[in-house]
C-alpha cells in the first residue's frame, strides 16, 4: 500500500527493519522542475484527488505567434523559426512548429501558431513577450519595405506616386515577409514607386480615411504629401 502511495524505498525499507513508526515521510516528486502552484499549507486536512502542487517542466517551452491569413500558405508542422528577446537581441533560440489552430480569428484575421523550444538557460519565462522569425525558401518577386504597407484591417494598401506629388493609396496583396521587405504578389507593378513610410500623411487624417475608403468603392482619391 505505501509503494502505491509512492512511499520511498528506502522509508519501506527502514520501517520493515525497525517497525518504529514515523509520522513524517519524504515524498518525492516524479518530475523536474519548478513550483509553479502551491495550494497547501502545514496543518491542512487533505482529501482524494486534492492538488498539492503543480510542478512546470521548462526545459522546453511553446511560444504562441499569430500570423496573418494571407501567410497561412508557409506555415506547417516541423517548419524551423527562431525567436529573438526584446530586451536581448543576442539571445537567438531556434525551434519549430508543433501546431497549427484550424480556426481562423475572424476579429484579427490571424492563425495561431505554436512554436516548440529548448529553454536551457530559462531565457524564455511563461507569461514573455518574445519575436518569432519564420525561416522560409527564398523566394522572387516585387519587394517593397515593410514600413510601406499600411494595414486596415481588412486590406493591405500601400501609396504609389502617381507624378507631380501626387499620391494614389493601392490596394495590394502580400506574400512573403522577411528582412524588412514584404513581397506583393498583386496590386504594384515593377518600376513603380511607393512611399515607403507606413505613416505617411496626406494633408489631414480625414482624407487618408476617405483615400482608402475609395478603394473599396472602386475609386481613388488622391492628395499631395508633405
Amino acid at each position: 500500500r505505501l509503494e502505491l502511495y509512492d512511499v520511498p524505498d528506502a522509508f519501506i525499507t527502514r520501517l520493515e527493519s525497525t517497525g518504529e513508526v514515523v509520522r513524517s515521510v519524504t515524498l518525492d516528486a516524479p518530475v523536474s522542475g519548478f513550483v509553479t502552484m502551491k495550494d497547501v499549507f502545514e496543518g491542512q486536512q487533505i482529501e482524494p484527488a486534492m492538488v498539492l502542487f503543480t510542478i512546470t517542466d521548462l526545459s522546453r517551452v511553446w511560444v504562441k505567434a499569430n500570423f496573418y491569413e494571407y501567410e497561412a500558405n508557409v506555415l506547417h508542422l516541423g517548419a524551423k523559426a527562431a525567436v529573438t528577446l526584446p530586451y536581448d537581441a543576442s539571445t537567438r533560440l531556434r525551434g519549430r512548429i508543433a501546431y497549427i489552430d484550424p480556426t481562423l480569428n475572424t476579429d484579427t484575421r490571424t492563425l495561431e501558431v505554436r512554436f516548440e523550444f529548448p529553454n536551457s538557460g530559462m531565457a524564455l519565462k511563461p507569461g514573455m513577450f518574445a519575436n518569432v522569425e519564420l525561416e522560409t525558401e527564398a523566394v522572387e518577386g516585387i519587394m517593397i519595405p515593410d514600413s510601406a504597407l499600411m494595414d486596415t484591417g481588412e486590406r493591405q494598401v500601400v501609396f504609389v506616386s502617381a507624378g507631380d506629388g501626387v499620391f494614389e493609396p493601392r490596394e495590394v496583396q502580400v506574400g512573403t515577409r522577411a528582412g524588412g521587405k514584404a513581397q506583393i504578389l498583386a496590386g504594384v507593378a515593377e518600376g513603380e514607386e511607393v512611399v515607403i513610410r507606413a505613416n505617411f500623411l496626406l494633408d489631414s487624417e480625414s482624407r487618408l480615411r476617405a483615400a482608402i475608403s475609395g478603394i473599396g468603392a472602386g475609386g481613388h482619391e488622391h492628395g499631395a504629401g508633405p
